[in-house]
């Protein structure tokens, strides 16, 4: 058919020459199905200007040329998500495929860029019969941190393919920093939310890298009483990051416990609760006691009030839990308003004692009875007292007459407040038990006094978990302190609470 039409055109052109031949060389690589003499032409030309259609066929072609087409494609792009820079890199198999009619001519794999973190580990790409599949062997090993592209060729003459490469280098480590604030308080952080010893932070700003993973935890360790309060979340001790950030900055704030201590200053009871809520007069005379003392937060005072005009119970105020309280010796007093008392808030603002011959007014007993001359506003009644002279009765109906727990004092004798911190949260530390290096105490109900001291060592030896004990029992003439060594470690309870030391003396009771 093109060699009809090639000498019709012959005969209508003039001055001028056309290469039929080349023509039908570069129709015949477009469509091989329109030549079907099995070949090129042989090279034929339209001869010159006003010449003859002319010359040969070049011989009707060689013959021996192929049939068919070469048609290659890749599978589809591919996204290879993430990889961490300067790992071993994350690989993908992709498929290129001929879907033409003949085999293709030799192939050959390149990236287009090359510098992206992408390479061709394998392949076995070499010629493809057509109808066959060959496959590739990607990895993406990122050198850098973001997005990456590169394009995959398949060089072949015919029919070249070419697929998109996409991928995300990220870094392999959390980059943490982690800065610790002392506002009054002291500690460390260690990793996890268990007893983990590992110490990543002590002081100041700690920065250290750690292996992505889906979460980091960290916990605060308050030494002493302090608490902790983390920038980041809710909990005040530990703190949790999720997801993938590679540069996390924390900050942990450790903060001295709210105060708990009783006013230097004695106040006229009757006083209290004529111009207003005596709890609120009380709490103005807190506040302005530690105003003077140069002591930071908001305190409230602790005192019991009539339930109403015409009950005959009473309830303590009802305090803010704000994470416990501490003297300012810093030995707690509580964990927090229902917890356990530990050492008695008898120092004053400026951290002095109370002397054993002053009161303090409470209004009423941990058992709910009590007296609050009316609700503190009629000094012809009486009132119920806390004792300093009595480490156990820092709250209770006292006689200070006789000590028996049946008289009150009257409303016409000043007493002091306490004043306990109330603006400061967080989780004060529980106590974790017995320290190693200490020495334990305990007490002990027994029925008969006397059988001597030795019976008496014995039945405490007997009822503790191993060890030897005594009984702290005085003898004529002889202190029952004269029966130990004063000078070796502290005495502790069960729970961790330090009842005498050489430096301190007797701190509280077991």
């Amino acid at each position: 058919m093109l060699r009809a039409l090639k000498g019709w055109l012959a005969l209508l052109l003039c001055g001028g020459c056309i290469d039929f031949a080349a023509v039908e060389r570069d129709v015949c690589a477009q469509r091989p199905d329109l030549c079907g003499d099995g070949g090129t032409a042989g090279g034929a030309s339209a001869g010159g200007s006003g010449g003859s259609a002319g010359g040969t066929a070049g011989g009707g072609g060689s013959g021996g040329g192929a049939t068919g087409f070469v048609q290659l494609d890749w599978s589809a792009a591919s996204a290879f998500g993430f990889a961490f820079t300067g790992d071993a890199g994350v690989r993908q198999t992709l498929m290129l495929t001929n879907s033409g009619t003949r085999t293709s001519a030799p192939i050959t794999l390149e990236l287009e860029r090359g510098d992206a973190g992408f390479a061709v580990r394998s392949h076995n790409c070499t010629t493809l019969s057509a109808g066959r599949s060959c496959t590739a062997t990607v990895e993406l090993a990122p050198s850098v941190e973001g997005p990456l592209t590169d394009t995959l060729f398949a060089r072949e003459p015919e029919s070249p393919a070419s697929v998109a490469l996409s991928g995300t280098g990220r870094d392999p480590y959390h980059h943490v920093t982690l800065t610790l604030v002392f506002a009054g308080g002291t500690g460390v952080v260690h990793e996890g939310l268990g007893n983990a010893v590992n110490v990543v932070c002590d002081a100041g700003v700690c920065t250290f890298d750690r292996a992505r993973a889906s979460y980091l935890s960290f916990r605060a360790e308050p030494a002493g009483d302090s608490i902790a309060s983390w920038d980041r979340c809710r909990d005040a001790l530990s703190c949790a990051v999720n997801g993938p950030p590679t540069n996390v900055a924390f900050t942990a704030t450790f903060r001295q416990p709210n105060l708990a201590f009783v006013t230097s200053r004695a106040v006229a009871p009757a006083t209290l609760g004529v111009s207003q809520r005596a709890e609120l007069t009380a709490d103005a005379i807190c506040n302005a006691h530690a105003a003077d003392a140069g002591l930071e937060g908001t305190y409230q005072a602790v005192l019991s009030h009539r339930l109403d005009a015409g009950a005959n119970s009473y309830v303590w105020r009802e305090h803010i839990d704000a994470g416990g309280w501490v003297r300012l010796d810093g030995r707690r007093v509580m964990e927090d308003r229902l917890g356990s008392l530990r050492y008695l808030p008898l120092l004053d603002e400026h951290g002095t004692r109370l002397p054993d011959d002053e009161l303090v007014l409470t209004g009423g007993a941990f058992t709910g009875s009590g007296r609050d001359c009316a609700s503190w506003s009629s000094s012809a009644l009486t009132y119920t007292a806390g004792d300093p002279s009595n480490e156990n009765a820092w709250t209770r109906e006292v006689n200070v007459v006789t000590g028996e727990n049946a008289t009150y004092r009257p409303c016409t004798q000043a007493g002091h407040l306490y004043c306990f911190g109330s603006s400061r949260l967080g989780a004060m530390q529980p106590l974790t038990g017995r320290p190693p290096g200490t020495r334990l105490a305990f007490s002990l109900v027994t029925r008969d006094l006397y059988r001597g001291l030795a019976a008496l060592d014995a039945e405490c030896t007997a009822a503790a978990d191993g060890g030897s004990f005594k009984a702290a029992l005085a003898r004529p003439g002889l202190s029952a302190l004269s029966r130990f060594d004063a000078g070796g470690p502290p005495w502790v309870r069960a729970d961790g609470l330090v009842l005498w030391s050489r430096d301190a003396g007797l701190l509280s009771a077991p």
